[in-house]
């Protein structure tokens, strides 16, 4: 007969069903994968043998999906999903209805409402319903486009104009939004008045807060559109007058009104007129890039001149015929392609550009009876432009006028028409934001009649609405249209001639360049994917990592106990036990979702998002909603949010890197063309660190100092490998000193928070360098929060607010000197004294703070005197009202100011201003490169010009899941569609080899060269005696032990007097593992760790500090951690003990490493006929056991089984001799100048407290006791509890006399106490003590006599010869006590008339036992 139960919970490849009674039976999940949390299902159970024991254990086989009976409803409710399907409305808009009315409800399909709350829904639809109509009116009333005249309300500096619109509504025009041009919209800004009439053209319309935004800048021609513009071209000289000093440009007017920026590296005099050639435009911006005319030749590759991207007129491979010639593209050119670009450079110098400039004016037009003229422009475009007017002849003018006046992007294809499905036609696009004009090229006469015939045309429709947008629009072709344009009704009339046919001729040209160019990109890509096999491998195990967690729900774990705690942020947190942690395989903070069981309904339901966070031995969870915890007390669900976001910036980093959507230059040309990467020069700077200084004189060849230099002088891509303690942090620092020197700003990227904060926090310690640290503000270290930008924002207020006022007060210096009629001259003069002054209290801030000063100066030059009053009196008012902008000015301020950037390699991406920006940094340094894979690289990689890496090929690896590339796991990658093409050997190099490591290897092939990599050589961290171990045992004896790490000692007692101590398990009665299902642990190691090895050391006088303790595996961390609670010396302690993989980094003075793994080869299972022998596992890696012993500074103590760790059966010795490894590992703690080996049993009894205890005392033996604690349940006491001999025991309460109670209650923790020994559960390993025999109660009295002949009566002989004492004296004879507290009678019989006294010793001889009823009596000898 079949069992039923529900699917409680499933981890990993187990599961768990719960049972009629609560209990649980566990089974394979990977054989019923179909099954999920809370199904119902049917069973058989067997009897299976145990893991590595000789025990058994009940498991759940033939496991059936059973269909829960259906639940009648009390009540009439409807289910959210049908409210919405009924009124075909989003769950959301439900949810927000309702809470607008006070009803909260979860937006979710199954939350239910009742009658009345629908109800209230039907009155808040209707409501909306109004307030939809109202807006649809006054959007057809104000629509996109609308000119109207508005009066000045207000005037906001530095940045916002405030008009009346109408009642309810009032205009809003920014500073942006004034001029194309930024310095013309500053000019503007500042002549408007309060009360002025403007006119603007309207944007958009924001009803929430009910403003109407405007812009002018739309009713002006943008001068990047116009003819003047047009004929500016690279190399046109002008004279130009400085307007404003920037950061790192100089602003500049040329004599033809146009501005534009010039290098501050270029000149050092910007007096008087200066002559400047034009280098490239930004038509977004209106802007020229200028050089001094007297430069002559500009070589980007020496370093000279460096474009910023957002001033990149032309992609740098593109810019002429010689540069695409030489380019990666070029190099896979054919040579007709080549000979096809250069024609084609030669007619257009700029074909690359992303727009495209004729002279000649291009002709769109409609056809007659067409619906692209008769319904679409004459109806729907007409009413969208002109919604309040009638359809008139001169409407369809001035609309056809409007079109010609638009900027457009293009894009032209050919392909096979519709109508005949051969014959190839020419097809084109004319799109902006608001407009798409499709059509198609009809051609005669032998192509030399061409007409550009509009076959579509729609309005309204956001085409592409952003810069993104229109950047993937020009990578797929389409151009910005730069010609003269006209658009003709069916009756309009078009050019005679060829000049329609020569501009397609030259649209075509351009087209066939486009085409040929991302051809040629792809090929190019094609190459990189091939040569970089491993990243379309990490693309697609990315892509199978997304599928997981769209097809499968995260685990759930039930939890049914917790304790409520305080939280600092405020709100409800909860205590809950480390396993709920370890079954969630949590590592850092988590975000989970919490679910609890419906109060009225058998399903579960959502009740909260929270934060699981680790502490110490426990874990806290924090929710983020209100919560009662009375909700909670049955028992709830916590399972994983799982976020794809992290995975999706790696896919797309590598899919636009493999595409060549972005320009990785240094690391394309490692892949195809690794004789490109330029060996670096070596700096000649002089050190900043004292202790590199000293380094550099004391130890010549000490690669610290190289690796300063070079990392200096990098040109593209330089490695510094970093072995442990050899201070790859201090040459950080060092280098990020030089370079911020020489004007840098730095990305410092990590791998995960640790290795970031690492850098950060010796970093910090420079007050002169402006730091920002990127990321969730919760998971860096507490200290170094203040770099946070929210942090920085609150840090900077006050210096914000003091430039405010230092700009009033230098208004009213400029108004003061100009009613005093001094000379510009003098005013510039003592200006200057007094911005300096001011720029002083400043601190880091002190550049930016310090431009914006000249550039308010600039703005005031052409004001008269009652300008400036005007100016002096609005800007008080501002600076009273600007608290609530501050943030949002103060904001861009610091990050212009910024020297070094901190963040994760992926954490760059989640902050806006680096994720939505063109931002590039001078370099970017990896630390922990070595445990970054090469996506989360190549994130960090994309952010800059130049890269350092910094990392160690032989420390841990990128964390991987083993178990989801188990090529014997059916469900794994290499088994899924997603991993079936690459082999399994591939698949590891991919996903377990960092970036780091994949360049080191390439040293070795050639392919990269080893100039550009240097290891530091010197270790400063552990004693020699473990240091030259892990030199010779991991990197060939190459690191040399720093002159003072011999100082590296701790003296304490033997067996730890010397530096490496091994305690051996092999002679202990059970120094196996064990498994709790999903992982390994070892309670001998557990146990000699906590009684053992750490109170010796703390009779040493060691600090707990001083310690950490590292294990292989998380359950073995767990079981440490619990031996240690249970210890009676340790509890107390707060003792670091987790798993290698959150040690990278740190270090301690003693390490305690537990092997974990022991396994009896003499038992090994046969297979097959052979015998198959446990491994290792995890211990046959050499990269962790360096981060593990590398730790230990001064003591690295080692708990193992020696026996299982040399032998070869335990090893897979193919890639590395991990068994030569551990001879050599217990050979050297054998050697009595390094280390000790002890035989732990030797030392320690292994049996539990109670066992020893129960050896050594019997019932009714007297007893030393230390008072413990107060029992107490349910604010009730029940007892006291004692230690004896490291055992707890009970006092009951029912036997502490009354008068005595409150005595017993009140004793200080460790008071000693004399007590008997009452009784022993062996059972359930429990002691009870009493005060005394007399003190009992009469049934205590009787079962302390019954606890008494179990624990003797097996000793008792019939005929023995015994003493006893005389207690007491009845008519039918006397009470005797045994000296082991039986009595017995000895009968009147025999004792009368022999004068016996109470009190008295006698000799009797036992006559006769009486075991069933426990009695014994007595005749005299």
């Amino acid at each position: 007969m079949k069992n039923q139960g529900e699917i409680a919970s499933i981890l990993g490849r187990l599961g768990f069903i719960k049972l009629a009674d609560d209990s649980r039976i566990s089974f394979d999940y990977e054989q019923d994968s179909d099954l999920k949390p809370f199904d119902l299902v049917s069973f058989i159970i067997k009897e299976v043998p145990g893991s590595n024991t000789n025990s058994m254990y009940f498991k759940a086989f033939d496991i059936s999906l059973l269909e829960r009976p259906e639940i009648t409803p009390q009540s009439k409710l409807l289910r959210l999903s049908k409210v919405a399907k009924t009124h075909n409305i989003s769950l959301g808009k439900i949810t927000t209805l309702l809470q607008s009315k006070g009803i909260k409800i979860e937006s979710n399909p199954n939350a239910k409402l009742d009658e009345e709350q629908y109800a209230t829904f039907l009155e808040a639809l209707t409501d909306f319903d109004d307030e939809l109509d109202f807006r649809t009116t006054f959007k057809r009333k104000y629509s996109r486009g609308t000119i109207v005249e508005l009066k000045i309300d207000a005037i906001i500096a530095p940045s916002q104009v405030i008009t009346y619109f109408t009642d309810d509504f009032q205009g809003r025009l920014s500073l942006l939004d004034i001029d194309w041009s930024f310095p013309e919209s500053q000019k503007s800004f500042a002549s408007l008045e309060v009360g002025q009439n403007i006119r603007c053209c309207i944007l958009s319309i924001d009803f929430e807060s009910k403003q109407v935004i405007l812009g002018q800048k739309q009713l002006k021609k943008q001068l990047s559109g116009t003819g003047q513009w047009a004929r500016i071209e690279r190399g046109d000289q002008f004279k130009c007058e400085l307007v404003e000093e920037l950061k790192d440009f100089y602003l500049v007017r040329a004599s033809s009104n146009e501005f534009g920026l010039l290098s501050k590296g270029f000149t050092e005099s910007t007096q008087g007129l200066m002559k400047l050639k034009v280098q490239s435009k930004s038509d977004e911006n209106d802007l020229l890039y200028f050089t001094p005319a007297s430069l002559d030749v500009i070589v980007q590759e020496e370093g000279i001149l460096e474009l910023p991207n957002e001033f990149s007129f032309v992609e740098p491979d593109l810019q002429d015929f010689y540069s695409f010639k030489k380019s990666i593209i070029g190099r896979h050119a054919t040579n007709s392609q080549i000979e096809f670009i250069r024609d084609a450079f030669e007619q257009f110098p700029n074909i690359f550009a992303k727009d495209f400039e004729l002279s000649q004016t291009i002709y769109l037009a409609f056809e007659l009876k067409h619906q692209s003229w008769e319904f679409q422009f004459k109806q729907n475009a007409i009413a969208y432009f002109y919604p309040d007017e009638e359809l008139s002849k001169e409407l369809e003018v001035n609309l056809l006028k409007k079109l010609e006046t638009e900027s457009y992007w293009v894009r032209f294809n050919k392909r096979k028409k519709k109508e005949t499905g051969n014959e190839e036609g020419i097809f084109f696009s004319f799109f902006n934001e608001d407009i798409n004009i499709y059509g198609e090229v009809l051609q005669s006469n032998g192509g030399r009649d061409t007409k550009f015939a509009i076959r579509d045309f729609t309005c309204g429709q956001a085409v592409s609405r952003s810069t993104d947008a229109k950047k993937r629009n020009s990578k797929n072709g389409a151009f910005l249209f730069k010609a003269p344009l006209k658009v003709t009704s069916p009756f309009g009339v078009l050019p005679s001639g060829d000049s329609q046919s020569q501009i397609l001729k030259a649209i075509l040209l351009k087209n066939d360049c486009l085409h040929i160019v991302k051809a040629l990109k792809q090929e190019a890509g094609e190459i990189l994917r091939q040569e970089g096999r491993t990243l379309a491998i990490i693309d697609k195990f990315l892509e199978y990592q997304e599928s997981l967690i769209e097809s499968s729900k995260a685990p759930a774990i039930f939890v049914n106990k917790f304790e409520q705690t305080h939280s600092p942020e405020g709100g409800i947190s909860i205590v809950l036990e480390k396993t709920i942690a370890d079954s969630l395989e949590l590592e850092d903070e988590t975000q989970v979702i919490i679910r609890v069981k419906h109060p009225k309904e058998d399903e579960i339901v959502k009740y909260s998002d929270g934060t699981l966070v680790l502490q110490g031995d426990k874990c806290k969870l924090s929710f983020r909603n209100d919560v009662r915890t009375e909700n909670l007390k049955n028992g709830f669900y916590i399972e994983k949010k799982i976020s794809k976001r992290q995975i999706q910036i790696q896919r797309e980093i590598i899919q636009d890197f493999l595409q060549k959507k972005i320009n990785i230059d240094h690391i394309e040309s490692l892949l195809v063309e690794p004789e490109k990467i330029k060996s670096p020069v070596i700096s000649k700077n002089e050190l900043i660190s004292k202790d590199l200084i000293a380094t550099e004189k004391d130890q010549p060849n000490n690669n610290q100092i190289k690796a300063v230099r070079k990392a200096i002088g990098n040109h593209n891509i330089f490695l510094i490998q970093g072995p442990p303690g050899t201070g790859k942090t201090t040459v950080i620092s060092e280098i990020i000193q030089q370079l911020v020197a020489k004007n840098k700003k730095i990305l410092v990227a990590g791998q995960n928070h640790v290795a970031v904060d690492n850098v950060l926090a010796k970093i910090s310690k420079l007050s002169h360098l402006n730091l920002l640290r990127v990321g969730n503000i919760e998971k860096i270290d507490e200290e170094l929060s203040r770099f946070h930008i929210d942090s920085r924002v609150d840090d900077y207020k006050a210096v914000f607010g003091d430039f405010l006022k230092n700009q009033l007060s230098l208004l009213k210096m400029l108004l003061d000197y100009h009613e005093r009629n001094f000379s510009e001259d003098k005013i510039t003069q003592e200006y200057n004294k007094r911005v300096n002054e001011y720029c002083a209290e400043y601190s880091a801030l002190n550049a930016s703070l310090k431009h914006r000063h000249f550039i308010l100066r600039q703005g005031l030059k052409s004001l008269t005197i009652n300008e400036l009053k005007s100016i002096v009196i609005k800007y008080e008012e501002w600076v009273i009202n600007t608290h609530a902008e501050v943030e949002t000015l103060l904001r861009p301020i610091i990050y212009n100011s910024l020297d070094v950037v901190f963040s994760t390699c992926i954490g760059i991406k989640t902050d806006s201003v680096f994720r939505n920006t063109d931002f590039k940094f001078d370099v970017v340094i990896i630390d922990e490169a070595g445990k970054a894979n090469i996506a989360e690289t190549l994130v960090a990689i994309e952010l800059g010009k130049t890269v350092i890496l910094v990392g160690d090929q032989m420390q841990l690896p990128p964390y991987m899941d083993n178990s989801l590339i188990d090529e014997n796991s059916p469900g794994s990658f290499p088994k899924s569609e997603y991993g079936y093409e690459f082999t399994q050997e591939e698949i590891l190099h991919a996903l377990k080899t960092s970036f780091f490591e994949f360049l080191i290897k390439r040293i070795e092939t050639g392919g990269f060269p080893k100039d550009n990599m240097e290891m530091l050589n010197f270790q400063h961290r552990m004693h020699p005696h473990i240091g030259e171990f892990v030199s010779k045992s991991f990197y060939g004896g190459n690191v040399q032990m720093g002159a003072r790490t011999h100082l590296n000692k701790l003296s304490l007692p033997a067996p730890f007097d010397n530096e490496v101590i091994f305690f051996d398990t092999s002679n202990c009665p059970n120094p196996f593992e064990q498994t709790d299902g999903y992982s390994v642990k070892n309670n001998t190691e557990a146990e000699a760790i906590a009684e053992l090895i750490l109170p010796a050391l703390f009779d040493g006088q060691v600090s707990s500090e001083e310690i950490a303790i590292i294990a292989p595996y998380k359950s073995q961390v767990a079981n440490i951690q619990k031996y240690i609670k249970e210890s009676q010396t340790c509890r107390y302690l707060n003792i670091d003990v987790s798993t290698l993989d959150s040690f990278q980094g740190k270090e301690y003075d003693i390490i305690i490493f537990g092997f974990t793994r022991s396994s009896d080869h003499r038992k090994a299972p046969m297979i097959n006929g052979r015998k198959k022998f446990s491994k290792v596992g995890f211990l046959d890696d050499a990269r962790r056991l360096n981060v593990a012993f590398s730790r230990a500074k001064k003591k690295l103590i080692l708990v193992g089984n020696a026996t299982t760790l040399v032998d070869r059966r335990s090893h897979y010795d193919i890639i590395f001799n991990y068994t030569e490894l551990f001879q050599r590992l217990v050979d050297l703690s054998k050697d009595e100048k390094v280390g000790s080996f002890l035989k732990i049993a030797d030392y320690y009894d292994f049996r539990n407290p109670f066992d020893r205890f129960s050896e050594k005392f019997r019932i009714g033996n007297p007893l030393k006791a230390v008072f413990h604690s107060v029992g107490v349940r349910d604010n009730i006491q029940y007892g006291v509890f004692f230690i004896v001999e490291g055992c707890r025991c009970l006092l009951p309460v029912s036997m502490i006399p009354a008068n005595r109670r409150s005595e017993l209650f009140s004793l200080a923790v460790g008071a000693e106490m004399q007590l008997l020994l009452f009784s022993k559960d062996i059972k359930a390993k429990r002691i009870t003590l009493c005060i005394s025999a007399a003190n009992l109660n009469m049934s205590d009295i009787k079962q302390f006599k019954v606890n008494l002949w179990n624990e003797y009566a097996n000793e008792l002989k019939e005929n023995a010869i015994i003493s006893c004492k005389v207690t007491k004296q009845e008519s039918f004879g006397f009470f005797l006590e045994m000296t082991n507290g039986i009595t017995g009678l000895l009968p009147n019989q025999y004792a009368k008339n022999k004068g016996l006294k109470l009190g008295e010793t006698i000799e009797v001889v036992i006559e006769q036992i009486n075991n069933l009823k426990k009695q014994i009596s007595f005749k005299l000898r």
